[in-house]
């Protein structure tokens, strides 16, 4: 009892193993063998369905896990470190490693369609349209594609900190911020919140908006900011900003600075200085090279 007999269907076994041929899969003694990651990819976006649609289809859990991964989803760290004063960026994308994340990026410059991971499953890049954004969003930041596949986490200037937070507050992305960004972004929102005594013997008396430019200024150097003081003619930012040198000289005498100004303002600045700040030594240079 229980005997069965089983009757081949040739046309059909022929037409599964022109099936398995066209996918890239080569005949061994009692196996057919997929190697190619380019074949693998395709089998698994497209000749697995075929399959089921003739036949039930067994597969390994190892099968199982090499799967299409159509997105993660990118976190971002922002901090300011203490040792280098940079601004530092910190991907990750999703659970794959540090190392992962630089070939990804590579693989995406690339326009290739996949990318293996290490367990084996892909990444479709072409429907990966966070890591387009996360690409471009590097881009503008000036970070290079050689950047981008040496390392994942990136050393910008402090100032685009406010830049920053407001394009990731409009992005889908998690974002973690150190204590140290949220006080630059404090500081830089709330300018003036410290204040800064005047230098000594200034002979002006400021106006308040000057003074608030003064506060501005010393700001931005001692979180090592760059910024632009800028005014209506005749306010005085030519007086703001010698304040903010003889007071940056205060702290330190070996402080040096260099204006750059056109040639008609040259002797302007001179008379400025020698009327304001008397005991600021000055030294004029200009004319042909020589």
């Amino acid at each position: 009892s229980g005997e069965y007999i089983i009757l081949r269907q040739r046309e059909k076994e022929l037409w599964i193993i022109n099936l398995l041929e066209t996918y890239g899969f080569e005949p061994y003694s009692g196996f057919y063998l997929l190697k190619a990651d380019n074949d693998i990819y395709s089998f698994l976006q497209e000749g697995i369905e075929q399959l089921k649609e003739h036949g039930e289809v067994f597969y390994s859990e190892a099968f199982r896990k090499m799967k299409t991964k159509q997105s993660h989803t990118f976190s971002v760290g922002l901090s300011v470190s203490e040792q280098s004063g940079f601004l530092e960026l910190d991907l990750s994308y999703g659970d794959i490693t540090k190392e992962e994340l630089q070939e990804l990026f590579r693989s995406y410059r690339l326009k290739k369609k996949f990318f293996r991971m290490n367990d084996g499953s892909f990444i479709d890049l072409a429907e990966a349209q966070e890591i387009g954004e996360m690409v471009s969003i590097l881009n503008t930041l000036n970070v290079s594609s050689k950047e981008m596949e040496d390392r994942s986490t990136f050393k910008l200037a402090k100032g685009l900190a406010l830049y920053l937070d407001d394009l990731f507050n409009e992005k889908t992305i998690q974002v973690q911020k150190n204590e140290q960004f949220y006080q630059l972004i404090d500081v830089i929102l709330n300018i003036g919140k410290q204040k800064y005594k005047l230098p000594k013997n200034i002979h002006a008396q400021l106006r308040p908006y000057q003074e608030t430019g003064f506060q501005w200024l010393m700001t931005l150097a001692d979180n090592q900011l760059g910024g632009v003081l800028a005014d209506d003619m005749g306010l005085g930012k030519t007086l703001q900003s010698i304040v903010y040198i003889k007071a940056m000289k205060e702290r330190s005498k070996a402080n040096q600075f260099l204006i750059v100004c056109p040639t008609s303002l040259v002797y302007n600045w001179l008379d400025e200085f020698e009327n304001f700040t008397p005991d600021l030594k000055c030294l004029i240079i200009t004319g042909t090279p020589e």
